[in-house]
């Protein structure tokens, strides 16, 4: 049985879209064939219904499901900000408030807090073949395992750059996975002395990209 916060959200959906395309609780009833008193407990919160009348519903209301089910102020629901650039000196909270320049909506099934998550746009061919310019890719803030993977890094109070990152005894290695890249961009190893004097960070890792190929 639907808990108490899923009622609440599929009662306010409900009187939302029906209230938008102009059918009342006695109509709905009838064009389900079902009792006034079960529309009414749906409309008030207080049952929930199957999910093939949630499909007749939406059907009727001509909304998909989703519209009806999901709360559209969660977390979940409201984008991933996509940034334009990220300078050196602020917070990456800071920084989207500044230099967001559109929302990617999560893919399906998406269940992650998107606070905890930012988008770019890549520029060049540095990252051919798995990243094409042009492509956004998800990266997840704040994460401590980035050796291995394909990393928003910031060096040297610059924008931040989109480089394979892997930790050795030396420090770490930036990597262009295109090594005939036409920035001219060498593979380029730091000492933890220079990460700190560079002021190195990683942002973020890759975790999805939207492209030729929808998601990696």
């Amino acid at each position: 049985m639907a808990d108490s916060e899923e009622k609440k959200v599929f009662s306010q959906n409900l009187r939302k879209y029906m209230d938008l395309k102009n059918v009342d609780r006695n109509k709905l009833a009838s064009d389900l064939d079902v009792a006034y008193t079960t529309v009414q407990e749906w409309y008030m919160g207080t049952s929930y219904p199957r999910i093939d009348k949630i499909s007749a519903i939406a059907k009727i209301l001509g909304v998909s499901k989703s519209d009806l089910i999901e709360d559209e102020n969660s977390v979940f629901n409201v984008g991933i900000p996509i940034l334009g650039k990220i300078p050196a000196g602020s917070p990456l909270e800071a920084v989207q408030e500044l230099y967001t320049v559109d929302h990617l909506k999560p893919p399906k099934g998406w269940k992650h807090n998107v606070n905890n998550y930012f988008a770019l746009r890549v520029s060049g061919d540095s990252m051919l073949p798995e990243y094409d310019d042009g492509d956004i890719v998800v990266f997840q803030k704040n994460t401590a395992s980035y050796s291995g993977k394909d990393c928003c890094v910031l060096i040297d109070n610059d924008d931040a750059t989109f480089k394979r990152v892997t930790k050795n005894n030396n420090g770490i290695l930036l990597e262009p996975l295109n090594i005939h890249n036409s920035s001219g961009f060498l593979p380029l190893q730091l000492t933890e002395e220079d990460c700190v004097s560079r002021s190195v960070q990683i942002l973020g890792v890759a975790v999805y990209r939207f492209g030729k190929i929808q998601y990696k």
